[in-house]
């Protein structure tokens, strides 16, 4: 919501992230029947990170196997013994995994195996980086071998970095995979706490300028002959309804002058920034409802006199307002004194 969205979740990157749990406990090896079975039948011979698929293998792991690309980054070894940490494909050190820039030709040449443990790894090298190894690679010359503790178990967290690793949670998996936006300014005035949830809707579809407004509808050689609903001037738009149509803007003159925002511009694009908390004093909750319920009931009105005969005057669209927003101020301040109570 922060970022100008209705707050739904995209299912392919919520399926990602779900999936990324199972990765997860494979790469930790932690303590399950499944975890066990999969070692048994699929990564007996090989390392999750470098196994190769094969089609006779079942549909979720294949699905597993295909995420290692996009997740790889963010599953970071903690050593303890050693023992379960890949030294080549696990990313232990803050440069990542170390077969990112040592060749397997390079570790082979240097007595190694595919399947070096960290602590075999450590324990051969006593401890130290060789000073081939820290001038061959630069990416090591500042990461020193970690000390080993007999005591405790390798485990893996999730992050962006070492710096920022914690217990892995699906949340956190969403958060790294989804990614971060610009957070839109208005975002709190219309997802604000009370907030009545239509008024919202509409007002969210009128700060993208999403409505279906005449000025969107309009074929590329129709003639714009459209005349606005409410006033019968000019062809309805963003702009236009809100608020600077006769009708709305009465409309509009009113509430602004119940609510105490008299100084509210009449351009569109203005009253986004007018309304936005950012850098001014929080608009009341009343004031924020007054914005919301006049963009919606502005909008029905236009509605109802483009599809019925049923026509409202704008003092009685006036009463309306008021009365909603009263109605919803009185029920929150009841809420909250039930809940303090």
């Amino acid at each position: 919501m922060e970022s100008g969205g209705l707050g739904i979740r995209r299912l392919a990157t919520w399926n990602r992230a779900l999936l990324a749990k199972h990765v997860w406990d494979i790469v930790g090896h932690r303590e399950s029947l499944w975890v066990r079975w999969v070692y048994c039948n699929y990564l007996r011979f090989s390392q999750f990170w470098m196994v190769r698929k094969n089609s006779n293998w079942s549909w979720v792991f294949r699905k597993l196997l295909d995420l290692r690309i996009q997740l790889r980054r963010f599953l970071v070894s903690q050593i303890g013994d050693g023992r379960r940490t890949n030294a080549w494909e696990d990313s232990w050190l803050p440069c990542g995994n170390l077969s990112a820039f040592l060749s397997y030709r390079f570790i082979h040449s240097c007595g190694f195996s595919t399947a070096t443990t960290v602590r075999e790894l450590v324990l051969r090298l006593d401890g130290v980086w060789p000073a081939e190894w820290r001038t061959r690679f630069a990416e090591i010359f500042s990461a020193p071998l970690p000390v080993l503790n007999d005591f405790v178990c390798d485990y893996v967290l999730w992050g962006d970095n070492n710096a920022s690793c914690s217990k892995f949670s699906v949340s956190k998996s969403w958060a790294s995979l989804e990614g971060t936006y610009l957070v839109v300014s208005w975002y709190k005035s219309v997802w604000f706490s009370g907030h009545i949830p239509k008024h919202a809707f509409c007002l969210w579809l009128a700060c993208h300028k999403r409505l279906p407004t005449q000025d969107r509808m309009l074929w590329k050689d129709e003639s714009p002959d459209l005349k606005c609903s409410l006033c019968g001037i000019f062809m309805d738009s963003h702009s236009h309804l809100f608020f600077q149509c006769n009708f709305a803007r009465e409309v509009w003159d009113s509430i602004l002058h119940k609510v105490d925002l008299t100084t509210m511009p009449s351009l569109w694009d203005h009253i986004l920034e007018a309304i936005s908390d950012t850098g001014r004093r929080p608009r009341s909750l009343k004031q924020k409802l007054a914005v919301a319920a006049s963009v919606y009931y502005i909008w029905q009105e236009r509605n109802r006199r483009l599809f019925s005969e049923d026509h409202r005057t704008s003092m009685q669209l006036i009463k309306l307002i008021d009365h909603t927003i009263a109605t919803r101020a009185t029920w929150m301040v009841g809420r909250t004194q039930g809940n303090a109570v």
